[in-house]
């Protein structure tokens, strides 16, 4: 399962606090991959209390120690959390970058097919890349974190922790290194074309892995006892099928061109000023950081009237103001909005969300942030910036003064704090 702890526990919390205190109900479809997730739910319906919802990693940790040892938990603790950063960022199930999952007549099973991702591998020092590197450095430690348990765990392990955290890492692998060959290929010299093969063999390469560690996820119920299997394909979707390729590759050229390891993918000196929201200079009484919450792992909570004020210097003249909130929904079922200022200026009222099931509500779950952007004219020097809520229940991620308002990028170049 690939939600947030501290999306979970910030709506159940809020839930709670505005008189839902009867009845809480989940699906969960699998309930060893979504162990944690219906734990914490569990324990947060049993006595809400229980949870710090702040710093819901404190729950994690007691949880992980009691399954698998407090040297695993601790172990574990940072590179879970850039997991849930990674997932939020995307869900892997949701890596086809199409929108269409529910039936329709046209296509019974909501199958959407694959289309290009935002990534970007031109963007900030190639956030493309960052981002498998990322995950690739979660997955090795969450395979290594597997020796600090105990024998008679150590399936429980493989189907709770490293199954879902190293199978997300080969979806995006295989989903962003098929784009890249696509990308860079041209169907007359495809296979003469080192870069696209190198992509393109990793790709399958992670795809095969996939069915492979699905298989030992399935070793692994047998062995517990469970008879229960895991569908690497479900429903059909193309998502989860072979790569999409310019063209067929040969086992000569995947042995060849499959072992290829990215470099590293420093950020870049830029023009654009990135911040998370927790980075403010001063908040009123109200604002909340709650960890493991947004892309920032650190998104700060506002009721109406609660504001967030940030300091920064620019030497840009104009550009783009871009502002990153949670996709929640309004408390009341309406509309969520909030107000921006520059340097104390007049006020410009933005809505978060429109209380519909709009094509834009729709695409910021999908990549986890509801997304605004507002063109700003700045002389050089330092200014300030206001965001205060106009409706409670809002939740800022984080925000960028962008010097480029035609860039096209999907992960703001801010540093989270773990």
């Amino acid at each position: 399962c690939t939600t947030q702890p501290g999306l979970l526990a910030n709506e159940m919390g809020t839930a709670f606090d505005r008189g839902a205190n009867r009845l809480w109900m989940c699906v969960v479809h699998n309930p060893y991959v979504a162990a944690y997730q219906l734990s914490l739910f569990l324990d947060m319906a049993w006595n809400v209390k229980a949870v710090d919802r702040t710093d819901v990693g404190r729950h994690l940790n007691g949880w992980l120690a009691g399954n698998f040892g407090l040297r695993a938990a601790n172990a574990l603790m940072k590179p879970l959390t850039q997991y849930f950063m990674l997932t939020t960022i995307r869900r892997p199930e949701m890596m086809d970058f199409t929108m269409q999952k529910a039936p329709s007549k046209h296509n019974k099973n909501g199958d959407g097919g694959i289309a290009n991702t935002d990534f970007n591998a031109e963007e900030f020092g190639n956030e493309l890349d960052r981002y498998l590197n990322h995950y690739k450095d979660v997955a090795d430690r969450v395979k290594q974190a597997r020796h600090m348990v105990a024998d008679k765990d150590s399936d429980k392990y493989f189907t709770m922790i490293e199954y879902p955290v190293v199978a997300s890492a080969l979806m995006a692998v295989k989903t962003l290194e098929a784009q890249e060959s696509r990308l860079i290929a041209r169907p007359v010299s495809f296979h003469h074309d080192s870069e696209a093969l190198e992509s393109a063999a990793r790709s399958i390469r992670a795809y095969r892995k996939l069915q492979e560690l699905t298989s030992l996820y399935d070793n692994a119920m047998a062995r517990m006892g469970l008879d229960v299997e895991m569908n690497a394909a479900p429903q059909g979707l193309t998502v989860f099928g072979k790569p999409l390729l310019t063209d067929t590759l040969s086992e000569k050229e995947i042995l060849q061109y499959g072992n290829y390891v990215h470099s590293d993918t420093p950020m870049p000196a830029m023009k654009a000023i990135a911040s998370t929201a927790a980075s403010y200079v001063s908040a009123s009484k109200g604002a909340k950081v709650i960890k493991m919450l947004g892309r920032s792992m650190r998104a700060v909570t506002l009721n109406a009237g609660d504001s967030l004020t940030y300091r920064f210097t620019s030497g840009t003249i104009g550009g783009t103001l871009r502002l990153a909130f949670v996709p929640t929904h309004a408390l009341d079922g309406g509309m969520s909005q909030a107000e921006v200022r520059i340097d104390g200026g007049a006020p410009r009222t933005v809505i978060v969300t429109d209380g519909t099931r709009s094509k834009r509500w729709m695409q910021g779950v999908l990549r986890g942030q509801a997304l605004i952007n507002l063109p700003v004219a700045l002389e050089p020097g330092c200014h300030t910036l206001t965001i205060k809520a106009l409706s409670d229940h809002v939740a800022l991620d984080e925000w960028m003064i962008d010097d480029d308002s035609e860039r096209q990028f999907y992960v703001f170049p801010t540093v989270p704090r773990f």
